[in-house]
């Protein structure tokens, strides 16, 4: 049974930040080892669907790096305008297994100003829903994670 840390209205100052490696812990080795035999394909579709079950649609917070902020518009959502964080591609390890991180944070709000300073290295603490969770191998083996930032500060 997977997991996950469920943290709901708290600010990201207050809430437990995970950290990725957090997102595979649940994982059994014997799985993340298949990532690098020969059906590694059939082995990321499995696992990103015990990802998407334990991680997408909950609240939860991270303390990431990030690496460019973009403006960004959500049409689907009435053409609000935002930004899109990149997180700096970090590799971590799962048992034997190094990951490629592909991690986008969407953000619509940002009331303290923090985002126009913002600069490539930076840490924050952001708290939101998950809305992708997965692994892709397309050569590397990555792990795929966008979140929707309904909160965020720079980590202390």
């Amino acid at each position: 049974m997977l997991g996950t840390l469920n943290i709901q209205a708290q600010t990201p100052e207050k809430a437990k930040a995970r950290e990725l490696e957090d997102v595979l812990e649940d994982i059994p080795s014997k799985d993340i080892l298949k990532l690098r035999g020969s059906t590694k394909q059939v082995a990321a579709t499995e696992i990103s669907s015990k990802l998407v079950a334990a991680e997408v649609t909950k609240e939860t917070t991270f303390k990431l790096k990030v690496d460019k902020v973009i403006p960004w518009s959500f049409p689907q959502q009435g053409n609000v305008q935002g930004w899109r964080a990149n997180s700096n591609s970090e590799r971590i390890r799962c048992g034997s297994v190094m990951f490629d991180t592909n991690i986008q944070l969407y953000i619509k709000q940002d009331p303290k100003g923090l985002l126009e300073k913002m600069r490539p290295g930076t840490e924050l603490v952001v708290t939101g829903k998950v809305s992708r969770c997965d692994i892709t191998v397309p050569g590397k083996v990555f792990l795929n994670m966008d979140i929707q930032v309904s909160d965020f500060a720079e980590a202390n």
